[in-house]
């Protein structure tokens, strides 16, 4: 997406209270988006149907294996979030 593309999507967001933007104290001429109690009462119910698929997917696994599964999504998401800190 486009920045403008990003803002007004973001915009709608906002104006809809699903979230809200903070200053970010590392970089002034950026924002952080925060996710708001109605985002969560409004996505619940969709992020508890995806919870609980992923029990069901993952209760063959053992442990270990679940313990490396949570670890590898840990890395993943700081790579997303590295990259996205360069753009």
């Amino acid at each position: 997406m486009t920045s403008g593309a990003m803002t007004t999507l973001i915009d709608r967001m906002e104006s809809k209270g699903l979230v809200k933007r903070k200053v970010n104290p590392d970089d002034r001429r950026a924002a952080l988006v925060a996710p708001t109690p109605k985002l969560f009462r409004t996505l619940g119910k969709v992020y508890l149907g995806v919870a609980k698929q992923i029990d069901q997917s993952t209760a063959e696994l053992s442990e270990f294996d679940r313990n490396v599964s949570i670890k590898t999504l840990h890395v993943v998401a700081k790579a997303y979030r590295d990259a996205a800190k360069k753009t």
